[in-house]
């Protein structure tokens, strides 16, 4: 049996956490997935700095190291003696980028091999001076449409696409969380004015006078938490959770008929929003702002919708009132996951992976 090479990981934050975040949700699916063939670390932050031992999850070991992590980090994965090592970036602001991954490349040491991973959509284009940092690295992979548009602008044909994926197989397996209404509206994520928790509570506090045969579901964590709480505490159809495991969640999302994710903006946000892929597998219409962090992923009128702040609550009456819509667009959202299926990413990710 041929002995699998050795993949290292190198992300800040990564599961095991309550921390709400796509990388974190993203790495994990695909991590799982090439545990299939490589022997798979993850070297994260572990801001007590215990200097505890590795944790096992999903097939994999996860190494936490303390502060200060660019250079903690990069000294672990080189102990760890990789084929291949993934540098897994999550800051949106690139001049802050320098700095960090500059004492990482250097303490990663030059005889480690490593591809660098921008998650995250960016404010602005990378700079000469961020330029030279990832010179270190090869490839650079891009996380989402805009990051290789932004990225490929410098960097050329050492930009490459990685589009963040989701097991569509096993989203399909997820049973729903029962429900007491014929139907159920929701909103997953941060509870952050950037992610439009507060536009998508306004619209659903209207429909909810509007109509009895609706249930909200509104789970996350964030800034905005305990004001939206206050705000509708005398709405008892609005249903707040916080930070939920993963099967919770992805069961309550299942049992959503509609999605709203009013995004302001997609800088910071993962390339492709986490949440939309797996609404697409869990069968769930998405209502979505058109930012490049939700538009790529759907096909609008077809498995999802686009719109603006002032469109956001009539399109969600339309899905409301036209049930044959709604089994429609779910069908399609379905049928457009595959197109971002795990199977297909880790197969490019491994194509990419500089290995000695």
């Amino acid at each position: 049996m041929t002995e699998r090479k050795r993949l290292v990981v190198v992300v800040k934050y990564a599961a095991p956490t309550t921390r709400i975040s796509g990388i974190v949700e993203f790495l994990r699916v695909l991590l799982r997935h090439l545990t299939e063939r490589w022997d798979v670390h993850v070297v994260s932050y572990d801001a007590e700095g215990t200097g505890r031992g590795p944790i096992d999850l999903d097939g994999y070991s996860v190494h936490r190291v303390g502060f200060p992590f660019p250079v903690t980090a990069g000294h672990r994965a080189t102990s760890l003696d990789p084929d291949a090592t993934i540098v897994v970036s999550g800051i949106n602001d690139l001049r802050l980028a320098v700095p960090y991954f500059g004492m990482l490349a250097a303490s990663l040491g030059p005889g480690t091999p490593a591809a660098f991973f921008q998650a995250t959509n960016v404010k602005a284009p990378p700079s000469r001076a961020f330029t030279a940092v990832v010179r270190r690295f090869s490839p650079i992979l891009c996380g989402g449409p805009r990051i290789h548009a932004d990225f490929a602008r410098r960097l050329g044909d050492r930009a490459l696409p990685l589009p963040p994926a989701v097991d569509v197989g096993a989203l399909s397996a997820v049973q729903p969380a029962p429900k007491s209404r014929p139907l159920r509206f929701g909103f997953v994520n941060h509870f952050r004015t950037v992610k439009g928790a507060d536009l998508a509570l306004d619209a659903f506090a209207a429909l909810a006078e509007e109509h009895d045969d609706i249930e909200f579901l509104a789970a996350g964590t964030g800034p905005l938490g305990e004001t939206l709480r206050s705000r509708y505490r005398s709405m008892p159809r609005i249903q707040f959770r916080g930070y939920l495991h993963e099967r919770e969640r992805l069961a309550l999302m299942r049992s959503c008929d509609v999605m709203a994710l009013p995004f302001r903006t997609d800088v910071s946000v993962l390339g492709l929003s986490q949440t939309v892929l797996e609404c697409l597998a869990l069968g769930v219409v998405v209502v979505g702002s058109d930012t490049p962090s939700i538009a790529p992923a759907l096909r609008p009128g077809v498995d999802g919708l686009l719109v603006d702040e002032e469109e956001l609550l009539p399109a969600l009456r339309r899905l409301h009132d036209d049930a044959a819509t709604r089994e429609a667009m779910a069908a399609a959202a379905r049928e457009r996951a595959i197109d971002f299926d795990v199977g297909g990413c880790s197969r490019a990710l491994e194509k990419w992976l500089v290995t000695r």
